[in-house]
């Protein structure tokens, strides 16, 4: 037999011709193709040749049986060892020698080692090792032969003979485990090949521009009994530019000869993934089936999401025949937070468990009917507000206190113990299984949840043989699984007239007479591989290996034949990004500066010219308008409602009438108002114990506040605090010991308190039938004058001011925000911001005498700690504010709550409404009043 190499012409797409060539000659119906053996580059290539075939055959009016259709590493199926390691038990052998190996043995491999080498350490030094060892049985080399093939003087000796040392331990344990290596079971197979299947007749590689050459090895020992014959899409006066095994040779490719005369029309340069997107995404949209006028490629991962995205936004059907990674998947992250959670069940991850719809479905079916996820997950959030607890025993312990309102919280907390409880006896692989199918097996499955859960099972199933003869445990279970996973992927089926996003080396099978290839980087295409630790590009190309050159060759031929293919009446169109989705700043394809010298420097200019904003971050499109409830009718209103309607009576709204809040999941330390409110606990006793109400010394009183502190701060966040916590708890000690002093200091002056956290009695404040709530921080009385004094604690972290905090001047051009809040500040025109001491001076009327208010303030600077009063609310300042209160009132109680402050920034509330509340809101539920 022999070997020989037909070339294709490449003016037209490849597969449609390989089709036809494949059955040339073959005259019998069906079209019986079954004795040959076709080796393609990709799985997609390999379905495209079936489909080519399948048309080919109904042009012919018949059928066909088809060929045998592999990727290059197919070759080695025909002699497969039974007790062949799996990827998992290759991993795990790594990672039991790297841990059984004793560094010192090994000291130019590991000159650092980590002070713990955990089995994860292992685990990714193992993957790597394990690439370099495969990476090397590609080119028919095992690690002992690397140091000779590279020759005299060669730098690296010691480091290459100690991972020969390493790699000869890991085999041994691979051998006693009762595995075969599949490295090692290639090469073999290579260098003392058998024949080839009997059934086969002829062996075609097909559109392989860079097969392994491992794998030609093997062929070229089969054309000795089979004939094998090397397929080329390109043209035959250029056989010269490719070896023998028709891969491109390097220094032919690519070729000023092959650049189109219109290449600033079809190479566009885009700032970022985003620009890319939307330009394919508009190309598709522009075919009526785009699925059979238009092929997209992507050289770079990275703007994959953007561009399925996109197409989504538009309605375009897209898939991926690389299918799903579950790195990104639902179940891998899933299996994550169980791993942490057995680990360590901290509340932190018990959060994050707990809000995943998986443990939701779980926790509604073993609770029953009464349990409402919605309220369980409203409970959490208080919880983590409040306490946040570090430890979940400490969040069962304090979730009771919850009970009236959360019901479910307790109990929901409670079972999440028991999970990790549950997670952490899990023998592996049945107990493992066991747990995972209690949790998983509850709730709707869409398919994509079964797929993953299937891919799941099909892992743990890998993973619980990866011993051999040797069990494998829980750990390393837990462990290996979640490793195999992150390199898992789903493959679905494609919905049909979906576009396909292809891979850079699919693209040479495709036949769409419109591509459009995104991501044509430096670094992507051509790959680059010289950082590598191992096999930098040099010692590639010293000891045999494919090299970056050769990848440079390769796809420099595959552009140049996507081009030749569409060179009548097609057209290739090529973006790259000047940066990143991170901002980074990304260089051009090499492939582009492939031009004859004169042309050079206009290309550089233009490739490398300065691009405007992508139009996606620009232009910012709402995808719906926010339909606001009916305004309910108020019958009451708090004091510090006064100064969020005064801000932005839409927002009051939102606030006091729609109940919204923010919720911080990532909560971890105390906000402003938390601070505060611990401060006002430990003042709070001040009031109530006689004691301390009547102490003048300022060292005994800093002592007791101290205590009381650590007191409350114990029974609200536990023992163990965070460093955050303890900062801030810190921080309060401080102000109040200046506090401390204040007060003894105040007491000596003869100020002595009457009431603490005095509510407003009922019916004490009301306008227009709006009853105001209040309560009073701290209400005192001067034994000697009977002046009446009411203060407010302030913990804000600077000083203020009681009359800043309630009027402000307008400045030059501003209007008022309501015209009942108009006011005069210091002789100039200002309006009401606040009204909070006002109403409070209203509130303390009935305690007799003049009344003055004011601040104590507690700042973090704490030499400023000091009483400020309002000197100036007098009489007429009184009235104009209660003026001001019955407009807030009025318009309350008439449901108007528009137009809103678009001036607003800052709040809980700014990030609903990304360009301004008024374009946000639909027209028809703007809550413009007359409502009562």
């Amino acid at each position: 037999m022999s070997k020989v190499t037909h070339f294709l012409p490449w003016d037209r797409p490849l597969p449609a011709q390989a089709a036809a060539w494949l059955a040339a000659g073959r005259t019998g119906k069906p079209l019986d193709l079954s004795d040959i053996w076709v080796i393609v580059p990709t799985r997609q290539a390999g379905r495209r040749l079936r489909e080519a075939l399948a048309r080919h055959a109904h042009g012919l009016g018949t059928a066909a049986l088809a060929p045998r259709v592999t990727l290059p590493d197919g070759v080695f199926e025909t002699r497969r060892e039974a007790n062949r390691a799996s990827p998992s038990a290759v991993r795990l052998n790594w990672a039991r020698t790297l841990l059984a190996a004793r560094p010192a043995d090994f000291p130019d491999l590991f000159p650092h080692t980590p002070e713990r080498r955990t089995f994860q350490w292992a685990l990714g030094l193992g993957e790597r090792l394990a690439k370099l060892r495969r990476d090397l049985a590609e080119g028919g080399l095992r690690v002992g032969e690397v140091a000779a093939r590279a020759g005299a003087g060669f730098p690296e000796g010691d480091r290459w003979t100690q991972l020969a040392a390493l790699e000869s331990q890991f085999l041994c344990r691979l051998q006693k485990a009762g595995l075969a290596d599949p490295d090692e079971a290639r090469v073999s197979l290579a260098n003392e090949p058998g024949p080839p299947p009997s059934n086969i007749k002829r062996i075609v590689l097909l559109g392989c521009p860079d097969p392994m050459s491992l794998a030609l090895t093997l062929l070229e020992a089969w054309s000795a009994t089979v004939e094998v014959c090397v397929v080329v899409q390109g043209p035959a006066d250029r056989a010269d530019a490719f070896d023998a095994w028709g891969r491109p040779l390097a220094g032919r490719w690519p070729d000023a000869v092959d650049e189109p005369a219109d290449f600033e029309s079809c190479v566009h340069v885009c700032t970022d993934p985003a620009e890319q997107s939307e330009r394919i995404a508009a190309w598709a949209t522009s075919y009526e089936q785009p699925d059979s006028m238009l092929a997209v490629g992507c050289a770079d991962n990275a703007v994959v999401p953007f561009i399925t995205s996109a197409l989504s936004e538009r309605g375009i059907a897209h898939f991926d025949p690389e299918g799903r990674s579950l790195a990104r998947g639902g179940i891998a992250r899933f299996v994550t937070l169980l791993r942490q959670f057995a680990n360590d069940a901290s509340f932190v991850t018990a959060c994050e468990l707990a809000r995943r719809p998986e443990i939701i479905d779980w926790m509604s079916a073993r609770l029953g009917g009464p349990f409402a996820p919605s309220r369980f997950l409203a409970g959490l959030d208080e919880l983590e507000a409040f306490n946040l607890p570090t430890s979940l025993d400490f969040a069962i312990e304090h979730s009771r206190g919850f009970q009236a309102d959360f019901p479910e919280l307790a109990p929901g907390l409670e079972l999440l113990a028991g999970l990790a409880d549950d997670a952490r006896r899990a023998t592996f692989p049945r107990g493992f299984l066991d747990l995972l199918a209690t949790v998983l097996g509850t709730g709707e499955a869409d398919r994509r949840k079964l797929d993953e859960v299937e891919a799941l099972r099909v892992t743990i199933d890998e993973v619980a043989t990866a011993g051999g003869r040797d069990a494998v445990d829980a750990d390393e279970g837990w462990e290996l699984t979640l490793a195999s996973l992150a390199r898992s992927r789903v493959f679905e089926e494609k919905p049909a007239g979906a576009l396909e996003i292809m891979g850079w080396l699919e693209l040479l099978w495709e036949d769409a007479p419109h591509v459009v290839v995104a991501g044509l980087n430096e670094g992507c295409v051509p790959e680059s591989i010289t950082s590598d630790p191992f096999l930098p590009g040099a010692l590639r190309k010293k000891i045999g290996l494919r090299s970056n050159d050769d990848r440079l060759a390769r796809d420099g031929y595959i552009l140049a034949a996507m081009r030749a293919a569409r060179a009548d009446g097609g057209r290739v169109d090529l973006l790259l990004g000047r940066r990143s989705d991170a901002g980074d700043p990304m260089n051009p394809s090499r492939l582009l500066l492939a031009c004859r010298d004169e042309d050079l420097p206009a290309r550089v200019r233009f490739l490398f010219r300065e691009t405007p904003p992508s139009r996606s971050t620009v232009p910012w499109a709402r995808a719906w308008t926010l339909a606001i409830p009916k305004p309910r009718s108020f019958e009451t209103i708090r004091v510090t409602a006064f100064r969020d309607y005064l801000a932005c009576p839409f927002r009051f709204l939102l606030k006091h009438g729609l109940k919204m809040s923010a919720v911080d999941p990532e909560k971890r330390e105390l906000d402003a108002r938390d601070f505060g409110t611990l401060v006002h606990q430990v003042l709070e006793r001040l009031g109530n114990d006689d004691a301390w109400r009547d102490c003048t010394d300022g060292a005994e009183l800093a002592r007791s506040f101290s205590a009381e502190l650590d007191r409350i701060s114990t029974d609200r966040f536990g023992k163990s605090l965070s460093l955050p916590l303890v900062v801030q708890i810190e921080s309060a000690r401080q102000r109040l010991q200046h506090a401390a002093h204040l007060q003894a200091a105040a007491r000596a002056e003869g100020w002595r308190i009457e009431e603490v956290e005095w509510p407003f009695p009922e019916g004490a404040v009301v306008f227009d039938g709006l009853a105001v709530r209040g309560k009073i921080d701290r209400i005192e009385r001067h034994e000697a004058t009977g002046v009446v004094r009411v203060l407010d604690y302030k913990t804000s972290d600077k000083p203020v001011s009681p009359a800043e905090a309630h009027r402000k001047k307008l400045s030059r051009g501003e209007a008022l925000r309501h015209e009942f809040a108009g006011c005069e500040v210091a002789g100039a025109p200002g309006q009401w911001i606040d009204l909070q001491l006002p109403l409070y001076r209203l509130a303390a009327a009935r305690f007799g005498g003049e009344v003055v208010c004011g601040y104590f303030n507690l700042p973090k600077a704490v030499t400023e700690t000091a009483i400020a009063t309002w000197d100036e609310l007098d009489e007429p300042t009184q009235a104009a504010a209660m003026e001001c209160a019955r407009g807030v009132a009025a318009g309350v109680r008439a449901g108007n709550f528009w137009p809103p402050n678009e001036d607003a920034r800052d709040d809980e509330f700014t990030r609903l409404f990304h360009e301004g509340v008024a374009a946000s809101i639909d027209v028809g539920s703007r809550p413009e009043g007359g409502a009562r």
